[in-house]
């Protein structure tokens, strides 16, 4: 898992590391085997951005999966923790939805 912190987020706290780095193992943990890499990027937002004006942060998700494709969720929040936590929940779910998809999903075992 490749991890970039821009400017503004806390880089400096080994504990924001920790929290991001928990809160996405419990998201991928079971389906480590089928996620080849990940990229997770958070960023502070600058007050004028247009994307997303009452949000602080954004959080950023790209899965590669061992079979092909990727799975991409970016997220804004008011705080760095909720910009994480919406990203994992939304990951997560995306995540469920492709295994559910049976033999077109890219997973070890067909489904």
């Amino acid at each position: 898992m490749r991890i970039r912190f821009m400017e503004g987020t806390g880089e400096g706290s080994p504990e924001l590391r920790r929290r991001l780095e928990r809160q996405l193992r419990l998201v991928v943990g079971r389906r480590a085997p089928s996620v080849a890499a990940m990229e997770v990027t958070v960023a502070a937002l600058v007050a004028t951005d247009a994307m997303a004006p009452t949000a602080s942060y954004r959080c950023r998700i790209d899965v590669r999966l061992v079979r092909g494709g990727s799975v991409l969720v970016d997220e804004f929040g008011a705080d760095v923790d909720r910009a994480i936590e919406v990203a994992a929940w939304r990951l997560d779910r995306r995540l469920d939805r492709l295994e559910r998809l049976g033999g077109s999903g890219p997973w070890p075992d067909g489904g």
